[in-house]
């Protein structure tokens, strides 16, 4: 549907839009990019433009697969997102490399995926240069700030992973949220042993809980729903 309104409203489509206001250049990072055709893509990255592709909102949301391989291929920066809309509420960034990597495996049996360490570096140095933080944070570096995550490998491997396994596979098929133990964030522990250092997480979920517990019908929200459903079918339904 936005692809459609998008053709509507921008005859010469949003990026054409974009690039008539002037707004392709380095600082500009786009989410999803699903519907981007070759040509955009090659405009895009002819500009120094980022994609943020966030495969979980993207599948929840019914808007298919965004042409990460085009991408990639085209020198287009890729980095990994969530938009707070995973496939199961988990916000685990482990799944969501992995779901990456699986979308983007080509239909042929002769074609290579994605390696690892392209996928890894979506979710690390471009991260940083997307977010415009590519000289203070990202990769292990003199000079960047000590932002780092350790992980518990004897959970990651149990019951067995063999010796020849590659490391980073390893961590890429299998890691998720549960096997980080500690966290720093320039330098400072703010994670350790799982738990955090920073906050009483127990205290918080009680606190949640207690404030957004369900207090009956709230007839004024199903009022504001049902008037947002009948503006949507109104706004659509002369197209």
């Amino acid at each position: 549907m936005q692809r459609k309104y998008g053709e509507r409203e921008y005859p010469g489509r949003l990026v054409g839009y974009m690039e008539e206001l002037g707004l392709l250049n380095t600082r500009l990072s786009l989410a999803h990019g699903v519907q981007l055709t070759r040509q955009e893509i090659r405009k895009l990255a002819q500009a120094d433009c980022k994609v943020v592709h966030n495969p979980s909102s993207n599948l929840r949301l019914f808007n298919g697969v965004a042409p990460i391989r085009e991408m990639l291929e085209e020198g287009l920066s890729v980095g990994l997102g969530m938009d707070s809309t995973t496939l199961d509420d988990d916000e685990d960034m482990f799944r969501e490399m992995r779901l990456c990597s699986v979308l983007q495996r080509p239909q042929r049996v002769d074609a290579s995926p994605i390696p690892g360490s392209v996928i890894l570096n979506m979710n690390v140095a471009n991260g940083a240069k997307i977010t415009q933080f590519e000289g203070v944070i990202g990769p292990l570096e003199r000079g960047k700030k000590a932002d780092l995550i350790l992980l518990d490998f004897l959970k990651i491997e149990e019951p067995f992973i063999g010796p020849e396994a590659d490391v980073l596979t390893v961590i890429l098929q299998l890691a998720n949220k549960s096997h980080v133990d500690t966290v720093f964030v320039d330098g400072s522990p703010i994670l350790e042993q799982g738990r955090s250092s920073r906050i009483d997480e127990e205290k918080l979920l009680q606190d949640i809980k207690r404030k957004y517990q369900f207090k009956g019908d709230n007839s004024e929200a199903r009022k504001l729903r049902q008037a947002i459903t009948d503006q949507g079918v109104r706004f659509y339904s002369a197209w």
